[in-house]
């Protein structure tokens, strides 16, 4: 199942690709850019402003809260970030 929001702004990004870029075409991964310039600049919404009060550790707090109360489970938190790096095909 898509997501409606990327639904439903896929013809805003597509008509702000095709004013600002000057005929090229519209790759998968240049949607999030033209998506962040067309809230930048119809909606006057700067995301890394909005950043600043969404820092991480308070975030996933509040969510682990809301899905505790919401299903009825613990979430336990070892505090460990991990990450995965692989070099070329893996």
């Amino acid at each position: 199942m898509r997501n409606k929001t990327v639904v439903n702004t896929a013809p805003a990004i597509a008509s702000f690709h095709a004013i600002t870029a000057s005929g090229n075409t519209l790759n998968d991964w240049d949607i999030s850019y033209y998506r962040k310039k067309l809230l930048d600049t119809k909606y006057q919404l700067n995301t890394d402003e909005v950043k600043q009060y969404f820092e991480m550790n308070n975030t996933l707090k509040g969510m682990f809260k809301v899905y505790e109360q919401l299903f009825s489970i613990r979430i336990l938190c070892k505090c460990v970030d991990k990450f995965t790096i692989v070099i070329g095909d893996g």
